[in-house]
C-alpha cells in the first residue's frame, strides 16, 4: 500500500525541526571521533592498500608487491582505488593522513543522513519524525565502534555511507515505485567496496524483484550492477587467476569465534537491551525488507569468524540499519519517549562499557615498524624481508616482502591451517631467501634458548626454522642504524 502525504509532509521535505536534529547529532559524532585524534589508532592493514594503489600508479597493477606475480591482498578495492587518489595528489605524504581526514567526513554525513532518512520514514507511518531522527543521531553519534574504525584509515566509513545511501535508495523505490538507475550504482559501489556487498546487492535486487510494484526499478538496477560488478570479476580473473581476493584462503572460516565476535557487538555495540525496541517496524517493506538482508549478512560474519580488529566492523551495516529502525520504531510508539530515552541510555551504557575495556579501540605504534623499515631500505644488502605486519613496513619499504600471515602471499594463504597460524612450509621460506626477518616478541632470541620464547603463533615457526637451520643471527633493535650498517658490511641475514 502507498503512503500518499501533503507536500509539506513529503519524506524530501523534512520539518525544520527534524534538520536541526540531524544536524545536533553531528555533535556527538565529532566527539566520538576526537577520542581517536592520534595517529596511532590507524590499522596496520590500511597501508596494505595504500602500498597495493601505490603499485597500481607506478606498474598499472593492483598489487601489494609488484616484484612478484600479482595477488590482490585487499578486501577494498574500491576504496584502494580511491586513496590512489590521495597517493598520487600528495606524493612523499603519509597517505594516512587524508585517508583520516575522509573516513571522518564520510562518518558524519552517514549518521545526518541516517538521521534524517529515521525521521523521513518515522513521519511517512504517522510517527514522530523528530523524536526518530533525535534517538537514531545519538546511537550512530555515540558509537565507538564507528568511530575507530572511520578513522582507521580503511574503507569501513565508506562502506557504511554507502550502504545508508543504499537505504534511502530502496525506500524511496519501495514508496513512489520508480527509480532503480542511481539504487543499480550505489550497490555496484557497495559490491566494489567489500566482498560482501556483491551478497548484500544481490539480496536487494531479489527482494524488489518478489514485488510486481518494484520490478521495474529493480531490472533498472541490474544493469549497472551487472555491468559493474561483472568487469570486476574479469579483472580478478585476467589479473589474479580467481574471482575472489586472497583474504578468502588466508582466512578460513571459524564460527565458535563469530559467535564470541557477535556476542561482544550485540553487548557493546548496542548495549544489548536496546534491541528490544524493535517492537514495531514500519509497514512499508524497506527497513523490514532490508532487515531480513542484515540478518543474511551478519550470519555471514558470525560464520566466518567475525574479524581480529576491535570493535564491530564486520557489523558495521548491521549497526547501521539497527539504528535506523530503532529510532523509527521509538517514534510509531505512543510511548517512545520514554522508551527512546531506555534505548539511548542502554546503547550508550554499551559504548561506555566497550571504551572502558578497550574493546572499540588498540593502538599498533606503526611509527616503530616505520623506522625498521627506513633502516632496511638503507641497507642495500637487504632485499626481501619476512614478517607478519606488512602494512606500515610495505609502505616504507618498496623493495620485496614476505607476508608470512599470507594476506599479500597466495602461497601461504593456500597453506592449511588457521588465520596467522598456517602451516609451515620450509622449501618456501628458503627459497625466498629473505635477508631480513622481523619477528615480534617480548623475550630475548638467543641460540640455545635459555627458555620458551614469547612469541606470536605466526613467527614462532620461522623462529624455529632460523635456529635449527641456520643462516640468521639475532639483532636487538635497540640501535637500528647501527645494527644496519652491520648487515651491510657483513652481507649477513638475520
Amino acid at each position: 500500500m502507498n503512503v500518499i502525504l501533503p507536500d509539506s509532509e513529503s519524506p524530501k521535505a523534512p520539518s525544520p525541526r527534524v534538520r536541526l536534529l540531524a544536524l545536533l547529532a553531528l555533535v556527538p559524532a565529532t566527539l566520538s571521533l576526537g577520542r581517536f585524534a592520534d595517529p596511532a589508532f590507524a590499522i596496520d592493514d590500511a597501508w596494505i592498500s595504500f602500498r597495493t594503489a601505490r603499485t597500481w600508479l607506478q606498474q598499472g597493477v593492483l598489487t601489494f608487491d609488484g616484484n612478484l606475480s600479482p595477488v590482490e591482498g585487499v578486501t577494498n578495492f574500491l576504496w584502494t582505488v580511491l586513496s590512489a587518489g590521495w597517493i598520487a595528489m600528495l606524493p612523499g605524504v603519509d597517505p594516512i593522513g587524508p585517508a583520516r581526514v575522509t573516513g571522518g567526513l564520510l562518518l558524519l554525513w552517514t549518521v545526518w543522513r541516517a538521521s534524517r532518512l529515521a525521521g523521513a520514514v518515522a513521519r511517512a507511518e504517522g510517527g514522530d519524525a523528530p523524536l526518530a531522527t533525535a534517538v537514531t543521531g545519538l546511537l550512530l553519534g555515540c558509537s565507538g565502534s564507528l568511530a575507530f574504525h572511520a578513522v582507521s584509515g580503511l574503507e569501513t566509513a565508506l562502506w557504511g555511507a554507502l550502504f545508508i545511501g543504499i537505504c534511502v535508495s530502496v525506500d524511496r523505490v519501495v514508496r513512489t515505485e520508480s527509480g532503480g538507475w542511481g539504487l543499480g550504482l550505489l550497490l555496484t559501489l557497495l559490491g566494489m567496496c567489500r566482498p560482501e556487498g556483491v551478497l548484500v546487492a544481490g539480496l536487494v535486487v531479489a527482494g524488489l524483484l518478489v514485488k510486481a510494484e518494484t520490478r521495474g526499478a529493480a531490472s533498472r538496477a541490474l544493469v549497472p550492477l551487472v555491468l559493474g560488478l561483472g568487469g570486476l570479476e574479469l579483472h580478478r580473473w585476467t589479473t589474479y587467476g580467481s574471482l575472489v581476493p586472497n583474504t578468502f584462503s588466508a582466512k578460513p572460516p571459524d564460527p565458535a569465534a563469530g559467535v564470541e565476535y557477535f556476542g561482544e557487538a550485540l553487548l557493546y555495540g548496542c548495549g544489548g537491551l536496546g534491541l528490544l525496541a524493535i517492537v514495531r517496524l514500519p509497514r512499508t517493506g524497506a527497513l523490514r525488507g532490508l532487515g531480513v538482508v542484515m540478518l543474511v549478512l551478519a550470519a555471514g560474519a558470525v560464520w566466518s569468524g567475525g574479524d581480529w580488529m576491535p570493535g564491530a566492523r564486520r557489523f558495521t551495516l548491521p549497526l547501521l540499519w539497527l539504528a535506523v529502525s530503532v529510532g523509527v520504531a521509538v517514534g510509531l510508539r505512543p510511548d517512545g519517549r520514554f522508551v527512546g530515552a531506555f534505548v539511548v541510555a542502554a546503547w550508550l551504557a554499551g559504548n561506555l562499557g566497550g571504551a572502558m575495556t578497550g574493546w572499540d579501540t588498540m593502538k599498533q605504534a606503526p611509527h616503530r615498524a616505520a623506522v625498521v623499515a627506513r633502516a632496511a631500505s638503507n641497507t642495500p644488502a637487504v632485499q626481501t624481508v619476512a614478517l607478519a605486519d606488512v602494512g606500515v613496513f610495505g609502505w616504507e619499504f618498496e623493495r620485496s616482502v614476505l607476508d608470512l600471515v599470507g594476506l599479500t602471499d597466495a602461497h601461504i594463504a593456500a597453506l592449511p591451517g588457521e588465520h596467522g597460524a598456517k602451516e609451515w612450509d620450509e622449501a618456501y621460506f628458503r627459497s625466498r631467501s629473505p635477508e631480513l626477518v622481523l619477528v615480534r616478541s617480548e623475550t630475548p632470541v638467543v641460540d640455545p634458548l635459555p627458555a620458551q620464547p614469547q612469541v606470536g603463533a605466526t613467527e614462532r615457526p620461522v623462529l624455529f626454522s632460523i635456529l635449527d637451520g641456520g643462516g640468521y643471527r639475532y639483532h636487538a633493535t635497540v640501535d637500528l642504524d647501527r645494527e644496519m650498517a652491520k648487515i651491510a658490511e657483513n652481507q649477513l641475514r638475520y
